[in-house]
């Protein structure tokens, strides 16, 4: 398996997490590199990574990640020279999943967990019309059937392309590439 050399938008907690960097302009030679992660909601949670020499290029390695809180972080990465001098050289967002070994979490992405809700309050709504009622000075009104199934279509639709990607990432067809052929007349 190869390493990648670009910053993963997604880390799941618990596994090792690796890549690498190769900057020119600032050998692993002369220059360390270090990343800091912050968690968005709560900015006091916040780890660093720091970054080895592999040659000219740097080789950012994990592997004591079960500690690390899921939820959605910024990052930012630093180089240091050999006096000490820091710059800033990126920054990013990065979403932590949580230890699928070890978390009681749902595992559901967000719109797989609105789309099974949606198709629950269809199911229970297909033998009962009341779209509202009045009890006294207190009324209660249901979402229109209408706007439910559009709500359903919009978050199947974010599932499938969610499915889509998850396939494109083990490498499997993900239904979404349309191949062709040209021939040469004759």
């Amino acid at each position: 398996m190869s390493i990648p050399t670009t910053e993963p938008s997604v880390l799941v907690a618990g596994d090792f997490w690796t890549w690498e960097k190769d900057i020119p302009d600032y050998p692993a030679t002369t220059y360390d590199l270090s990343y800091v992660f912050f968690n968005e909601k709560t900015p006091a949670t916040r780890f660093s990574v720091d970054a080895t020499a592999d040659g000219g290029t740097f080789l950012i390695e994990e592997s004591d990640t079960n500690t690390h809180t899921a939820g959605d972080y910024a990052w930012q990465s630093f180089l240091t020279d050999t006096t000490s001098k820091r710059i800033l050289y990126a920054r990013g967002r990065v979403e932590i999943k949580p230890d699928p070994l070890t978390s009681t979490a749902d595992q559901r992405t967000h719109s797989r967990i609105c789309l099974e809700s949606i198709e629950l309050v269809l199911e229970g709504r297909a033998g009962n019309d009341v779209l509202s009622y009045t009890i006294g000075s207190r009324q209660l009104g249901k979402t229109p059937i209408a706007e439910l199934l559009k709500m359903r279509d919009y978050y199947a639709a974010k599932v499938k392309s969610e499915e889509a990607e998850e396939k494109a990432e083990r490498g499997e067809d993900d239904g979404r590439l349309i191949r062709g052929a040209f021939y040469e007349a004759q």
